[in-house]
């Protein structure tokens, strides 16, 4: 139980790898809510997970680009558990590539793509930093993607550019919190089988290790920094990609 008596915040958890984040971290002993802007979905893996694994959840609706929303969800979550140790930001958009490049992307998709991947995680990290100061336990772990270190291929260049901006952003709030005991960390999926994926053409030929990813990979990479065995570790951003990006 790696977890046990840890309460924690997933965004973006009522699906793909942020649901399977979830039920990682329930069956390691934590409470989890389930933080989505697909209330429905929430609710659903949060009935399931508590159903199944018989651990305490909590279902909320979240758009993570506004603030305001964001420090309610926090709230609202201590008010349930009477702590907050943790916060997975994991919701997140990501366009597919622009056929017109870079430079004719309309500025209303560049702003909610950053609006979405670069300012949800500042706001929750903002809005959880006392909470896990009075708690004595803070875990902060962030989604960057593969995209950011190489550009992206598939996707467009905006989630790249957002994903690479989350890999700086987790630096910048590592050396910030560290004097709080408070880490911070970034995980990067490679080629992983999501809902999100599906509209691309990635096949096991293209991974080393012979298989593309599943949100499970992920999951268990982000429980491990989200408990104590990752104490020493913050600030860096760990890649979850079979080895097809080696940094």
């Amino acid at each position: 139980m790696l977890l046990d008596k840890k309460t924690a915040i997933i965004t973006g958890s009522g699906k793909g790898i942020g649901c399977a984040t979830a039920w990682a971290f329930a069956r390691q002993g934590a409470n989890v809510v389930i933080a989505d802007i697909d209330e429905a979905a929430a609710k659903k893996t949060a009935e399931e997970i508590a159903a199944h694994v018989g651990c305490s959840t909590l279902a909320l609706c979240a758009d993570v680009s506004d603030d305001a929303q964001v420090r309610e969800i926090v709230e609202k979550t201590v008010r349930e558990f009477g702590a907050l140790h943790i916060v997975v930001n994991n919701a997140g958009i990501c366009p597919l590539a622009n056929k017109n490049g870079l430079l004719e992307i309309p500025m209303d998709r560049w702003d909610k793509t950053f609006d979405i991947n670069l300012k949800g995680p500042l706001f929750f990290s903002r809005a959880a930093r006392p909470h896990m100061i009075s708690a004595g336990y803070g875990r902060i772990i962030n989604f960057a993607s593969q995209a950011a270190r190489n550009g992206g291929l598939r996707v467009s260049p905006e989630y790249s550019t957002s994903k690479a901006a989350v890999m700086c952003l987790t630096k910048t709030l590592a050396m910030e919190l560290g004097k709080d005991g408070i880490t911070v960390n970034t995980v990067a999926p490679g080629l992983i089988k999501t809902e999100m994926t599906s509209q691309m053409k990635i096949t096991d030929d293209m991974v080393p290790l012979g298989r593309l990813g599943t949100p499970d990979d992920v999951a268990d990479t982000v429980v491990f920094l989200a408990s104590d065995l990752a104490r020493y570790v913050t600030g860096v951003c760990l890649d979850v990609n079979g080895g097809t990006v080696m940094a």
